[in-house]
């Protein structure tokens, strides 16, 4: 690599000293506050008010046991007693929960509508078109939208969470373009060979197009893990919300109060809690970073 940078024109050889710099400053602007972040959480109070130490030998965990066992107090009317519940568990399979059932009914869903947008011979195809983007551009409002799912009794429920993020246009245009790209002598010989449209599309689509459904997957992924709004509008109930919701409201008083006389500091919990919320999103994006660049490639590659 030196040896093909050594006989680079000058102004070659500036472009890529100047981009690597720029890149390495991004980096580090973007890893120092997550790392800080993930040190305050195995580190004492004191970490956050500038004794900032990299590598500290004496990691202390009680920051994430404090979070999986830590008991509230409820009052049950039925039963008229009181009882003790979990405060941040059941909040963690919520956004398990919520993640995978968005992702998978939302990839289901784009990948079936872009299956029948490509179908150029269907009746009403463009009217179709034009209708989703009209539904992706303005959206439900919130009152309209409220009203709604109070009429349908589904308020405190997580239908009015999961069911509005598994439609994306964008998404479905994404996938559209992809499968409009795909050899129609496959699709040509599959209807030869007997196969209905919807075994096509299972059959021969889906099997051909795993990078873009991956990527779109990830999509839905993201976005239904840091959904925050949906929660705080339809759902009631603190045990249904999100990791997102529980932690915005233990930034506020009543959220510190939790935590005196416990045994941890409230810079450490909160740390730890944000550090759970940003690993299941580090993570998918790390499974999916590999497909992005390929997918992009199939669809804007230039035709021969």
């Amino acid at each position: 690599m030196y040896k093909k940078f050594r006989y680079q024109p000058l102004s070659r050889k500036i472009f890529i000293i100047f981009n690597t710099l720029f890149l390495l400053f991004l980096t580090v602007c973007i890893l120092a506050p997550l790392l800080k972040i993930i040190f305050a959480s195995l580190s004492e109070s004191s970490f956050l008010q500038g004794n900032l130490k990299i590598f500290n030998k004496d990691l202390d965990f009680s920051g994430y046991k404090f979070l999986w066992n830590k008991k509230d107090t409820g009052f049950s009317i039925f039963e008229i007693k009181e009882y003790e519940y979990y405060i941040f568990r059941p909040n963690f399979y919520v956004s398990i929960f919520t993640t995978l059932a968005t992702a998978f009914i939302g990839t289901f869903v784009s990948g079936i509508a872009a299956y029948i947008l490509m179908q150029k011979e269907m009746p009403g195809n463009r009217l179709f078109g034009r209708m989703m983007l009209i539904a992706a551009l303005f959206g439900g409002f919130s009152i309209p939208e409220f009203l709604m799912y109070k009429q349908l009794h589904l308020l405190n429920t997580h239908i009015p969470v999961i069911l509005p993020l598994c439609f994306n246009y964008l998404n479905i245009l994404f996938l559209k373009i992809y499968f409009e790209r795909l050899p129609k002598d496959l699709l040509d010989a599959a209807e030869i060979d007997g196969c209905t449209p919807l075994s096509k599309f299972f059959k021969v689509i889906v099997p051909a197009s795993k990078t873009p459904l991956t990527v779109v997957w990830m999509f839905f992924a993201s976005s239904a893990w840091n959904e925050y709004l949906r929660y705080y509008m339809f759902i009631s109930d603190m045990k249904k919300y999100n990791l997102q919701n529980i932690l915005r409201m233990w930034f506020n008083d009543d959220g510190i109060n939790i935590y005196l006389g416990m045994g941890v500091s409230w810079h450490q919990a909160i740390s730890s809690n944000i550090v759970i919320c940003m690993i299941p999103a580090i993570f998918i994006c790390l499974f999916s970073v590999k497909y992005f660049i390929p997918a992009f490639n199939d669809i804007f590659r230039q035709k021969n």
